[in-house]
């Protein structure tokens, strides 16, 4: 059956970007993606434990384990905070081997995914439809998220259904500011975008 890419995400907010964020891939992209699914396992904690689940129950009963590749993408902030990390990754990856499985990749959203939303934040204030809104304080990016969605009248709840919201969001914006850390995720799955700047000089 070929390649089979399982993508892991920590909650609903999550889930929703990386497929909106595929559309783009799907939209751009001049080669075919490979065969994907973003699962939720809702939450980081017992990462290892809810993620083997789901590869035993919903993906190695359709896919043989040398066609899957595992990738995981979390926020960076509870590691880099935490005395103690909630999920040791040499685990995770011991897991997905005894599996059978070896390919096994982590996209890192550094310090949170929220801080990659408001590379957009054009695009944020006007889901909002927040006027003249040139920038907002906040400790992080959640809390920047909270306070903007506030100052519109919503509720920005992390890891919950956003409302229409990540549909709004330019990819493009986001895409080129994080390409750092999407490169594993792009190569995985098979993404090709040919760069603009290139493509003029030809």
């Amino acid at each position: 059956m070929g390649d089979f890419i399982a993508i892991f995400v920590e909650g609903e907010t999550e889930k929703e970007f990386y497929e909106e964020l595929i559309q783009f891939y799907r939209k751009q992209s001049t080669n075919k993606l490979k065969s994907h699914k973003v699962y939720n396992i809702k939450g980081i904690g017992k990462f290892e434990s809810k993620m083997s689940l789901k590869l035993k129950g919903e993906v190695l009963n359709r896919h043989a384990a040398k066609d899957v590749k595992v990738i995981c993408c979390y926020d960076t902030d509870v590691f880099e905070l935490a005395k103690k990390p909630p999920v040791d990754w040499q685990v995770v990856k011991k897991k997905v081997a005894e599996l059978g499985i070896a390919n096994f990749t982590q996209v890192k959203a550094k310090r949170m995914i929220e801080d990659w939303f408001l590379y957009d934040f054009e695009g944020v204030c006007k889901f909002l439809k927040l006027k003249n809104q040139k920038k907002v304080d906040g400790k992080d990016g959640n809390d920047k998220m909270q306070k903007l969605f506030k100052k519109g009248g919503r509720l920005y709840i992390k890891g919950s259904h956003t409302q229409k919201f990540i549909p709004s969001l330019e990819m493009k914006v986001i895409r080129n500011a994080v390409l750092d850390q999407l490169s594993d995720l792009e190569k995985a799955i098979g993404v090709k975008i040919q760069d603009q700047k290139k493509a003029k000089k030809k």
